[in-house]
């Protein structure tokens, strides 16, 4: 058990986090854990504003303490809980985030129950939420609102941005999901159960359990975690696979650019053996790209005529590219 007052123990943490942040993180007896330092400043900030504005706020005796990674949170947890004091984690809802909430360290140490994570505060819910998205949205919204405010008598800046701000995150929160309300609701309920089982069994609770906690059969539990993945991004590692029609590259194999090239060099030699005015249509329609009838003025000949031609040409090209290729075999 690391004690604070034992300066041989703390030494090692003094020199992996700072000697002041290795100092905070027993100076309060309730402890918020982020995963970095911009996690930090944001929520720091933001409380800060709801406080001035007379709004809910973080509480002053919550100290926030940064972990620098998702990873990493689990050590911090392991510490704080060591002195007995109490302690909750807010991560990310994206993979780093979703891959530490479900260490089982972490999970023994301070329960499902005290494990946040930003999609429990999303209405509508969007899987992959992460504080600095929502922050950078705040902020537009918050521009937006001083560009279009027009001072009134009962009507506060700080009312009319609050509206504002909302209003721009519950938009791209929206845009951003792939759900239709009602999965929405659904998804919202299926959260609840799950939390409340895991609160209950102190364990990961069973399909089974789910479905008659929410009420449901395990049949369409089954369903509606299918239609839930509607809005899980994927790794492009996960899901490659390269016999794939949708991973088919438009590029050339080296084997195909070499064929390619040799074949290019083949209809050169080919088109240096045509008749003159042979070429001269193969180049006007294949390489000027003008219909029969345009060749015809340029020649000064009917339309019949310039597509015999033309057929003359091709018939020459080929045998020409036959031969070459019997006598490359």
């Amino acid at each position: 058990t690391l004690s604070s007052t034992d300066p041989a123990a703390i030494l090692p943490l003094q020199e992996a986090l700072g000697y002041d942040l290795a100092q905070s993180l027993f100076s309060s007896q309730r402890n918020l854990i982020l995963e970095g330092l911009t996690d930090y400043w944001y929520i720091e900030a933001i409380s800060g504003l709801l406080k001035d504005g007379n709004k809910v706020a973080l509480h002053d005796k919550v100290a926030m303490v940064p972990a620098n990674t998702a990873s990493k949170v689990v050590y911090f947890a392991t510490i704080l809980v060591a002195q007995n004091l109490k302690v909750a984690a807010l991560l990310d809802s994206d993979n780093a985030g979703d891959q530490a909430a479900k260490q089982e360290v972490l999970v023994h140490r301070l329960g499902a129950k005290k494990i946040l994570r930003t999609t429990d505060f999303t209405n509508p819910t969007i899987a992959r939420a992460e504080i600095e998205d929502l922050v950078q949205i705040g902020y537009t919204g918050l521009i937006v609102a001083a560009q279009k405010y027009t001072p009134q008598e009962g009507a506060s800046f700080a009312s009319y941005a609050s509206i504002r701000i909302r209003g721009a995150i519950v938009d791209y929160l929206r845009k951003s999901s792939n759900l239709c309300r009602t999965t929405i609701q659904i998804k919202k309920k299926y959260n609840a159960a799950v939390s409340h089982l895991e609160r209950t069994l102190m364990r990961a609770a069973t399909r089974a359990e789910i479905a008659q906690e929410m009420g449901i059969t395990e049949d369409e539990l089954v369903k509606w975690e299918t239609a839930f993945q509607a809005n899980t991004p994927q790794s492009l590692d996960a899901v490659y696979d390269q016999f794939s029609m949708w991973f088919v590259s438009d590029q050339s194999t080296p084997e195909e650019q070499l064929s390619e090239s040799e074949l290019q060099d083949v209809v050169k030699d080919a088109i240096r053996t045509l008749p003159e005015r042979e070429a001269l249509v193969i180049q006007l329609y294949y390489v000027e790209e003008l219909n029969v009838f345009e060749i015809a003025e340029v020649l000064d000949v009917s339309t019949g005529r310039v597509s015999q031609i033309k057929k003359s040409a091709i018939m020459h090209l080929r045998e020409f590219i036959e031969k070459a290729n019997g006598f490359a075999e």
